[in-house]
């Protein structure tokens, strides 16, 4: 299992409340491991799928991906960019004067009204109140070559690999219970997101692929499924998780001789 921090439970309560759990917990056919990593892209999995996971030859391979390939986007990062670059390690490594002082200017709650939420200072901590959509084109080819490339190692280890859309709230057309209010909040703050994401989303669903899975839309109507803008409550997780079952056994069943 590869993902982000949705995958990686950030919003779980328990292990009784993990996607792992609800999933694969209750079916002793199927035993998996979960390899996810917040801010982490599908290029990000597919390093870490190459390293540590083709020796173990497993059947199926998961990876959720979605939000995290236009996370940096709206961060100032560049196309290819992960968050974790964006955040902090691009200016650690290029402009070492530059993250000292973005760090010390984050530590004051006046520097950060008086210089970065103005735009006097860019901060790589905050996020940026436009939106290139051009760069979101970017970023969706950038995924795409990931995941062909990712479709030529699973070919070659002959893993069976599914590639997974995840679902997230701005997305919803018409957002319930706790979720509208998340919704609500994020546009304060980003109110870009469900431009961004409705292009990437629409341009990555019209390139499918062979293995090639849209959960983007499953949480739809479903009260409370989310505990914040990406990550998934318990309900969320229990209905992502029976997606996740459902697919893989389909998978398996088509690979049976």
């Amino acid at each position: 299992m590869f993902g982000g921090s949705t995958m990686a439970n950030v919003g779980a309560v328990n292990y009784l409340t993990s996607l792992d759990y609800y999933a694969f917990g209750q079916h002793e056919d199927i035993v998996s491991i979960n390899l996810a990593e917040p801010g982490a892209r599908l290029s990000n999995m597919l390093a870490r799928f190459m390293d540590e996971v083709t020796d173990l030859k497993p059947d199926v391979a998961l990876f959720l991906d979605g939000f995290n390939e236009f996370y940096s986007n709206y961060l100032r990062g560049r196309p290819g960019d992960d968050a974790h670059w964006t955040i902090g390690v691009r200016k650690r490594v290029e402009s070492p004067i530059m993250s000292l002082l973005d760090r010390a200017l984050n530590q004051s709650r006046f520097a950060q009204l008086a210089l970065i939420r103005t735009g006097i200072f860019p901060s790589s901590r905050h996020g940026s109140s436009q939106v290139d959509l051009t760069r979101v084109d970017e970023e969706v080819g950038y995924y795409l070559r990931a995941r062909e490339s990712a479709e030529v190692l699973c070919a070659h280890y002959e893993v069976k690999c599914l590639f997974i859309l995840q679902p997230i709230p701005v997305l919803e057309g018409a957002p319930t219970g706790s979720t509208e209010a998340i919704v609500r909040e994020n546009a304060r703050y980003f109110p870009h997101d469900h431009e961004m994401f409705s292009r990437g989303y629409a341009l990555i669903r019209n390139m499918p692929g062979d293995h090639y899975l849209d959960a983007s839309g499953i949480l739809e109507n479903l009260p409370d499924a989310y505990v914040d803008v990406v990550h998934l409550s318990k309900i969320g997780n229990a209905a992502l998780g029976k997606f996740f079952y459902s697919a893989v056994k389909t998978a398996l069943n088509h690979a049976s001789p």
